[in-house]
């Protein structure tokens, strides 16, 4: 009984202070019990939007730039083959 409680004692910290919420925004419950949660959530509704446009700006370039690279490979394959039969 004595060892459950020394991880119920090590938990809690970890389960209020540390672990994020589905339920309350992803907020910790110490956050939450704190009032912070209200400025973390208003934080998050500014940062984002912005975030969000950067990786899909990213995830845009990413996409091009393979886009590019396998038109390149086809220019590529299409050279060779048009070499391999000029050569027969």
């Amino acid at each position: 009984m004595r060892d459950a409680g020394i991880w119920v004692d090590e938990f809690l910290p970890c389960y209020n202070g540390i672990h994020r919420h589905s339920c309350i925004g992803y907020v910790t419950r110490t956050e939450r019990h704190e009032g912070l949660d209200v400025e973390i959530l208003e934080h998050r509704k500014c940062v984002y939007p912005v975030r969000k446009l950067s990786i899909l700006s990213a995830g845009q370039k990413l996409i091009r730039t393979n886009k590019d690279t396998q038109s390149k490979r086809t220019n590529k394959d299409t050279q060779s083959n048009s070499l391999s039969k000029s050569a027969d």
